[in-house]
């Protein structure tokens, strides 16, 4: 049987061949909706080229305009890419419980490129020092983006540092986030800035981008209606909890940094807990007990009790809960029994299995 072709058939593949190339969800959807609309008309509402056909024919025509959508939409590439939007963009928004339920221990074995965003969010809900061992990390490199120049390096340092509340940095970043792009900006980019500089009370530079926004045909009225909002402000000290424009807080040394924003009480939460991390995934146990004595403690995380232990510590000057004290003698004698496979079984999700895998690792590697 001949099988007439519609050219809607052939105007849905290059659809196709466009949603496989979508960096976002939104493109993804929209391309597969449309090329199965041009698909289905073609088929249906051209009369003269449907006319003849049996109904199984239509039936294969359709399973393969179906199938191939399928296969784009649920290619592994093209899943991994929309993952990656979704996490980015709830972490913009600040849903931090979707980017949990997104960023899983399990999702993270397949995944680990995400998981920075999933200690971020439990830096923001207070459970960072409790879970972080919960997720498969290896080291210091999979808990941030510090060393990340990519696209995806900027924009996640750019949303840590607003969330830690150094808009100095999140400006840096920001700034180098657009430099991957070909005309050096984005709206994105411009709208960041914009919100960075009303939170530092910099008025000068917050008119400076909404001028350059204003020449958007997207983004002309609400920069306009920016404009007029701030016009004649003068720029001013910003609100408590946020550091000024001129402050320098950031250096090439990360602790550091966060040792001062936390010391500063900038949103020391967050930054508190990532410096504490910090020390645990360094194995500076000494800069850790140090710190830890320095801060202020209504309940202790689970994490920070073993660290505790391991650096020999009194667990009852520190306020370590006696369960804990109670795991850590039970692994201690089985340390001593040298059963590595019980040993792996009872500190799985602690940070004694991460201490312990990275000294042996070290000794290994001598």
């Amino acid at each position: 049987a001949h099988f007439p072709i519609p050219e809607a058939v052939i105007i849905a593949s290059v659809f196709w061949v466009l949603a496989a190339r979508a960096e976002t969800p939104i493109l993804l959807y929209r391309m597969l909706i449309i090329s199965s609309i041009h698909a289905f008309a073609g088929l249906f509402l051209k009369k003269k080229e449907s006319t003849g056909l049996r109904k199984w024919e239509i039936a294969v025509i359709g399973v393969v305009i179906i199938g191939a959508a399928l296969f784009v939409s649920l290619g592994k590439n093209i899943r991994s890419t929309e993952t990656t939007a979704e996490v980015q963009h709830a972490a913009w928004k600040g849903e931090w419980k979707k980017v949990l339920e997104i960023v899983t221990p399990e999702s993270s074995e397949k995944e680990p490129k995400l998981m920075p965003y999933a200690f971020l969010a439990l830096g923001y809900t207070g459970e960072l020092g409790e879970r972080l061992f919960s997720y498969p990390i290896r080291g210091v490199e999979d808990f941030d983006m510090e060393e990340v120049h990519t696209v995806e390096g900027c924009y996640f340092n750019s949303i840590l540092n607003k969330c830690m509340g150094n808009y100095n940095e999140a400006i840096h970043h920001i700034f180098q986030y657009s430099c991957h792009f070909p005309l050096g900006t984005t709206h994105f980019s411009l709208s960041q800035l914009i919100r960075y500089n009303h939170s530092l009370g910099n008025f000068t530079m917050m008119r400076k981008y909404a001028q350059i926004l204003s020449h958007s045909p997207r983004y002309f009225g609400s920069a306009r209606r920016l404009l007029k909002r701030i016009e004649g402000a003068q720029d001013s000290i910003p609100p408590a909890g946020h550091l000024s424009h001129e402050a320098h807080t950031t250096t090439n040394n990360t602790p550091y940094d966060l040792l001062q924003l936390s010391l500063a009480g900038i949103n020391s939460g967050i930054a508190q807990e990532r410096y504490m991390c910090y020390m645990l995934l360094t194995g500076d146990l000494k800069s850790f007990v140090e710190a830890f004595s320095i801060y202020e403690w209504q309940r202790i995380p689970r994490h920070y009790e073993e660290a505790l232990l391991i650096a020999g510590v009194d667990p009852r000057v520190h306020g370590v809960s006696p369960e804990t004290e109670q795991r850590f003698k039970q692994l201690s004698k089985v340390m001593a029994q040298m059963d590595v496979i019980t040993l792996d079984l009872m500190t799985k999700g602690t940070f004694w299995n991460y201490y312990l895998h990275n000294q042996l690792e070290g000794i290994l590697s001598q």
